[in-house]
């Protein structure tokens, strides 16, 4: 049908054109007009009018809706590819909402990659948005990925400076998620800086928002870091109940990698506090089986850390100690205080075997970076135990 056509004697075909070009927008009488005319009921009409003037939002519609279900479903790509169609259409550029949620999307899926720099760069860009310091709560979010970003790198203190701030600013019965997830980022990067008994004294507040929380994957890997704080402080006992409750609420189901991530740190700290029992073997075979079908490169080479932790922990120096050269192939994906540990490790292996000097090497190397990590407690631990001078220049007390 022509424009002249559709107008009839009611609408000139210059007017039809302007409607046609989402220039004008029909009046109830127009839509009644062109129902007619067409032979369509008027509702459809309308829908079609409201479809042709929202055509962007219509597209902005589909593509939130595909990153939601691509989110649930696990396809963190695919869900970063939409946000970036998001991004590209806003009008406001860089600092619209779309821009906030296509790097979200980005920060999202380079957290399930193990990207820290790609996080680093997300976060760096979520904190130049003008949403970064209007809403307590989307800063506090972007400061708590940050920290664990922070953590990765070795960077302890910065981790813990951010997740400190995080925590200051999600006060209040809304923030309750987002706030236990500034603990766990907190109490992990104070753990792993040497201040065990600093992060357990958060332990009843995270507890508290464990309770309000309730049974959900963050909760999970909430009691995950309190368990690594009670192993850590020297109480193993606390730190299996701890391990043990986490593993209830983290289901394999639904979070295959972080169930498995478990399994795998839980076998770690217990051969870190002496224990030898099968239930270390048991944890490592079932964090091994999950990592088989879903894992980084990361997971990979830090399974390899802990099978050569188990064969030390069983005297077998010489499989310890090609398994930890074998992690260590892989050192630039594993965080710095790890290579510290398997360096320590792989020391003791040397030793058992009479390489002294290589030995020697091994544990002043762990104690070096320790020490720039600034968990000066576990390198002079180290440098003690091993009658090793600590890195200089020395730290002061």
């Amino acid at each position: 049908m022509s424009q002249a056509q559709l107008g009839g004697n009611t609408l000139s075909r210059s007017y039809i054109s302007l409607l046609e070009g989402g220039q004008r927008e029909p009046t109830d009488s127009v839509l009644v007009h062109l129902a007619e005319r067409l032979g369509r009921p008027l509702l459809e009409v309308r829908e079609w009018a409201m479809a042709d003037r929202h055509r962007e939002q219509l597209e902005d519609a589909a593509d939130y809706t595909e990153a939601l279900v691509a989110l649930a479903d696990g396809r963190l790509y695919d869900a970063s590819v939409r946000g970036e169609r998001l991004r590209r259409r806003d009008d406001e550029g860089e600092q619209g909402l779309a821009a906030w949620t296509a790097e979200q999307l980005r920060l999202i899926h380079a957290s399930a990659a193990d990207d820290i720099q790609a996080m680093e760069a997300s976060c760096l860009r979520l904190s130049q948005h003008w949403l970064y310091g209007a809403d307590v709560a989307l800063r506090g979010r972007v400061l708590t990925s940050w920290s664990v970003a922070a953590r990765s790198e070795g960077l302890l203190s910065l981790a813990a400076s951010r997740a400190w701030e995080a925590v200051s600013l999600l006060d209040g019965e809304e923030h309750c998620t987002a706030r236990l997830s500034a603990e766990i980022a907190l109490i992990s990067a104070l753990g792993e800086a040497g201040e065990a008994s600093v992060a357990k004294g958060r332990t009843a507040t995270v507890l508290e928002l464990v309770d309000r929380v309730g049974h959900t994957v963050e909760s999970g890997k909430a009691l995950w870091a309190l368990g690594n704080i009670e192993f850590l402080a020297g109480t193993p006992e606390q730190g299996v109940a701890f391990h043990d409750r986490a593993t209830e609420l983290i289901d394999p189901n639904a979070n295959l990698r972080s169930w498995a991530r478990l399994q795998r740190v839980s076998a770690l700290m217990r051969m870190r506090v002496g224990r030898t029992g099968p239930d270390i073997d048991e944890l490592l075979d079932r964090a091994a089986r999950a990592f088989s079908i879903s894992a980084t490169t990361t997971d990979a080479a830090e399974m390899l850390v802990a099978r050569g932790m188990r064969a030390g922990s069983r005297d077998n120096a010489s499989e310890a100690l090609a398994l930890f050269d074998e992690a260590l192939t892989s050192r630039a994906v594993l965080p710095p205080q790890t290579v510290a540990d398997v360096l320590d490790a792989r020391g003791r292996a040397r030793d058992q075997l009479g390489d002294s000097a290589g030995a020697r090497v091994d544990y002043s190397g762990a104690a070096a970076i320790l020490f720039s990590l600034g968990a000066l407690a576990r390198g002079l631990e180290i440098c003690r135990e091993h009658r090793i001078p600590p890195p200089t220049p020395a730290p002061t007390s």
